[in-house]
């Protein structure tokens, strides 16, 4: 898909919004994945396109049939006077998924709190759920910045607004890898995917990521986590896509080394090679050592 030149069309013009309204769902959908993914990289990697940005807030105002024109600059600086509201105080909760698991609704003044600004979110962008998905992208934009604090507090906006969204607990996930928090993370990558995140990057970061959690589990768990991981990875291998593929097979490799299967390990760095991808050195000189130290 040519996104460049369909962000004008969702720009400059609202009426395929209007007129195909299953459509509009559909490339909206499209248009946060890529936003979120790049085909060279695979997961992880962030766009960090203006345009595109700018695209994903068109594609989730309000349908209208009335012809409006869409100057950026009053998109940009509408979009963030709304995503900047300060509507919470900064507390510790807030640097964590879902607040923490604190209940907002035994407390009055989170219940105004919450009350306000979901009445103001769904007011800018339409309906709650085109107003979590805003909330997301904001989000993603800064992580790729390193904004993490600042990308959580969007991220849990965006939960607030919708629980059902995918790419609300695929952010939680990002951000608890970070911290080194697999197991957290794990948790979240699996909730994505229950409700309903498929893509093959984001399938290979939770198949690692269900690795990297099993080194912490006993024996029973942890080989059930293993075989997840390979289940993820083998779903996440189909893909048209050669260097989506690569990092597919790279992350395979990374997992099984985890799981100390070095052969298998070493049959994905070539495929992953084969495949044009860029391989860890650090994956390979572990390797290395392992094949010494085995022999």
């Amino acid at each position: 898909m040519q996104l460049s030149g369909f962000s004008n069309l969702l720009i400059k013009d609202t009426s395929i919004n209007c007129l195909f309204p299953r459509l509009r769902r559909q490339l909206r959908a499209q248009i946060l994945m890529y936003a979120i993914y790049t085909p060279v990289f695979g997961f992880g990697f962030l766009r960090r396109s203006t345009s595109c940005i700018h695209a994903v807030v068109r594609a989730l105002l309000p349908c209208t049939h009335e012809k409006i024109r869409i100057n950026r600059g009053t998109l940009k600086i509408s979009f963030f006077l709304i995503i900047s509201l300060q509507v919470f105080a900064n507390s510790e909760e807030h640097q964590r998924p879902m607040y923490g698991g604190v209940d907002r609704t035994k407390n009055p003044e989170f219940i105004q709190e919450n009350k306000l600004f979901i009445i103001k979110a769904t007011h800018a962008f339409g309906t709650r759920e085109h107003a979590s998905e805003g909330y997301v992208e904001r989000g993603f934009d800064l992580y790729s910045k390193n904004k993490f604090n600042k990308s959580m507090e969007h991220f849990n906006q965006a939960w607030l607004l919708n629980e059902e969204n995918p790419y609300v607990y695929l952010g939680f996930g990002l951000l608890l890898n970070k911290e080194e928090q697999s197991c957290e993370a794990y948790k979240m990558f699996n909730m994505a995917n229950k409700k309903g995140l498929k893509e093959s990057g984001f399938l290979a970061d939770y198949a690692y990521t269900s690795s990297q959690c099993a080194l912490s589990k006993e024996q029973g768990e942890q080989q059930d986590l293993f075989n997840l991981s390979n289940k993820l990875h083998s779903e996440a291998a189909h893909t048209p896509d050669k260097a989506l593929l690569a990092y597919v097979y790279h992350s395979w490799a990374k997992s099984y080394f985890l799981q100390e299967n070095i052969i298998k390990s070493q049959e994905m760095i070539e495929q992953s090679r084969n495949l044009g991808g860029t391989i860890d050195n650090a994956l390979v000189q572990a390797l290395q050592i392992k094949l010494k130290t085995s022999n």
